[in-house]
């Protein structure tokens, strides 16, 4: 399963210094917004989680690796 090469797997090999790098910017307010709604703490685990690998993977994919000054770094 790991050990093939898909798209997929592709996609997030070239992007995970790019995610390494940004998820904390996106984590950190994601769980401060969340702090003071009254759902139950797994469910809040799983939506930060989400949207955290989401919103880092596109960043990286669409702005790190796309902007001129950037892209030699990402």
């Amino acid at each position: 399963m790991g050990d093939r090469s898909t798209p997929t797997w592709r996609v997030l090999a070239d992007n995970a210094f790019g995610v390494y790098y940004v998820h904390p910017l996106v984590l950190y307010p994601g769980a401060l917004v969340l702090l003071g709604v009254a759902v139950p703490g797994p469910l809040k685990f799983v939506v930060v989680l989400v949207a955290t690998v989401a919103l880092s993977l596109a960043i990286s994919a669409g702005v790190l690796r796309r902007a001129p000054i950037l892209r030699r770094m990402f």
